[in-house]
């Protein structure tokens, strides 16, 4: 089953858009202030969760489904339970936002003729959203949460982090966005307009992943545009776009080896710790010891820890006691694994294992979006192996690809019972 020959939409920005977004800018900004003990974040969340579940519910939902519902019951049930509950509410509901938005588009998006497009567009107009919702606070605007500053790697100027609380958040939406869109170039019309859309936004979306200034955010960017280039359909695109990154990273690089402050945070030092090396292997040495940390707080608890958990607030405490920070292991697996044990893990992982067979089938039966298959596998995978997973925000930009894959494989599934049938 290709839906390729389904082809009918490319991008086109309305008004409605970006009267959409300008709501959805505002809504995101004033997310820090509080409402009583809880955030706006968390209330919005919370209502557009009970709603969406709600309706979705009224129909048998797929097995995928049911274990991100399994996961959600199973973060309420931890050994330190009911303290950090909060906490534990607050992960779960970001985890499960991602299955219900993509559920709500499988309900609604297959009664279009042309939904294989519709829902490649979703995701290119949330991730040109997360780009450009930047502007404001690059031309002097505050935020409301606390801006982080870079004078540890010797530099005068702030962290580039917009609408979003931190600096990890911000690069995985910031680089995760960019990807999205360098991977749906064949959704761009032509004309003039949306070309120049395309570049400025990939310029502007590469500058703010410098500019959340992590570098697990630089690594995984890099590698993705790399697996973006070589994954074009010919021999002639793939060259081209090797060459435009090969001549991208020449001009990078003329100025980024003259800046001591990106130098030093490449290196992992900072401006009271200047003897480190440079490297991928120094980076995940850096993290190693963290996950070793999390294996001794399950210890602690025993048995009970290791198949229940203990609580993000718990992991964070011991993490605190432990190593006189108030962190995680960085490192989506173990955060998981002290929040909900063993079996909140295994829920998680059956239904990301579900996801990933749907990528799978659409990436051999849907060439027209394959790019888009691949970097929403690569970036869940990368951000859950090597960092915290991808937050909240960042899962938007992938729920048009996700929801389409899954499209894809029933559409492929039927297709295969039906020349069944007709065999028999």
């Amino acid at each position: 089953m290709c839906v390729a020959t389904l082809r009918r939409r490319t991008l086109k920005i309305r008004v409605s858009d970006i009267l959409v977004m300008a709501f959805f800018w505002g809504l995101l900004y004033i997310e820090p202030l509080p409402l009583g003990p809880l955030k706006l974040s968390e209330l919005w969340k919370a209502a557009t969760i009970l709603v969406l579940t709600a309706l979705l519910f009224r129909r048998q939902v797929p097995l995928w489904f049911l274990f991100a519902l399994l996961f959600l019951g199973k973060s309420f049930i931890y050994t330190s339970s009911p303290y950090g509950f909060t906490d534990n509410l607050s992960m779960a509901m970001e985890i499960f936002f991602f299955p219900v938005l993509v559920l709500y588009l499988l309900r609604t998006m297959p009664k279009y003729v042309d939904w294989p497009d519709r829902l490649i567009l979703v995701s290119l107009k949330i991730s040109l959203f997360f780009i450009f919702s930047a502007v404001p606070f690059l031309m002097g605007l505050e935020s409301l949460h606390t801006q982080r500053d870079l004078s540890m790697w010797g530099s005068d100027s702030r962290a580039v982090t917009g609408l979003f609380a931190s600096l990890s958040p911000a690069s995985k939406i910031f680089y995760t966005s960019t990807l999205v869109v360098a991977a749906g170039y064949s959704f761009f019309p032509q004309r003039i307009a949306y070309q120049l859309i395309y570049f400025f936004s990939l310029i502007m979306g590469s500058y703010l992943v410098y500019g959340s200034f992590t570098r697990t955010g630089w690594f995984t960017y890099a590698a993705g545009l790399i697996i973006i280039a070589l994954l074009q359909q010919n021999r002639s695109r793939k060259l081209i776009a090797l060459m435009t990154l090969a001549i991208a990273a020449m001009i990078a690089s003329f100025y980024l080896l003259q800046n001591e402050a990106f130098l030093l945070r490449l290196a992992g030092g900072a401006t009271y710790r200047t003897d480190v090396q440079i490297g991928l292997d120094a980076l995940l040495r850096a993290r190693i010891p963290f996950i070793f940390v999390a294996i001794d707080n399950l210890n602690g608890n025993g048995l009970p820890g290791w198949f229940l958990g203990h609580g993000v607030k718990e992991g964070t405490d011991l993490f605190k006691i432990k190593t006189g920070m108030a962190i995680t292991s960085h490192n989506g697996t173990f955060n998981l694994l002290e929040a909900t044990g063993l079996i909140g893990l295994a829920f998680y992982l059956v239904f990301c294992g579900l996801l990933a067979r749907a990528l799978f089938t659409a990436f051999r039966h849907d060439p027209d979006a394959r790019i888009l298959y691949a970097v929403t596998a690569y970036t869940w995978a990368a951000t859950f192996l090597i960092s915290h997973g991808l937050p909240f925000y960042a899962q938007f930009a992938l729920i048009g690809p996700m929801a389409r894959s899954l499209l894809v494989q029933r559409k492929n599934r039927q297709a295969n019972t039906s020349i069944h049938h007709v065999k028999r």
